[in-house]
């Protein structure tokens, strides 16, 4: 019997998930009616480019992710606003009724330089903490941001 993609992220990648939750159920509520396919294409892309840290490159995955962002875009998601200041940027949003923060700062080193990827991303939803996600940028965008994958729930 063949494994979901859900499946085979969760048995080879399960610390990259909230280890207060089942892993199986965070994947699986990334599905939104009538996005299955594009769900699927961008969780298989996404299975066989995370690192072993749960790093994932910044432009890995382009074509799934648009294509799975376009699916959902007609559903109830969106970003109510972003507070930028010095050290990163807070957003607010929502998706199917259900509140979103991705709450972005910059990192640094021992010697106070910026290690490679200076910005780090504390992922939320419902006021949960889900994950955390580095970008080599700051990004003040829940569209835009890497914790969009975490927080598409259907």
């Amino acid at each position: 019997m063949q494994m979901t993609p859900c499946e085979l992220l969760c048995s080879q990648h399960p610390e990259c998930w909230d280890p207060g939750q089942s892993c199986l159920e965070q994947c699986q509520s990334l599905y939104a009616d009538g996005c299955e396919q594009e769900t699927d294409a961008f969780l298989l892309c996404f299975l066989g480019v995370l690192g072993p840290g749960c790093e994932f490159p910044e432009d890995a995955c382009f074509n799934e992710e648009q294509a799975y962002n376009q699916c959902l875009s007609s559903s109830d998601c969106q970003t109510d606003f972003c507070d930028e200041f010095q050290d990163g940027c807070d957003c607010f949003g929502e998706c199917f009724g259900t509140p979103l923060q991705e709450q972005c700062f910059f990192t640094f080193g021992p010697d106070g330089g910026p290690p490679p990827p200076p910005v780090s991303c504390d992922c939320f939803v419902n006021g949960e903490f889900l994950g955390s996600c580095q970008l080599d940028e700051l990004v003040c965008d829940l569209d835009a941001g890497c914790c969009k994958f975490f927080f598409l729930e259907g």
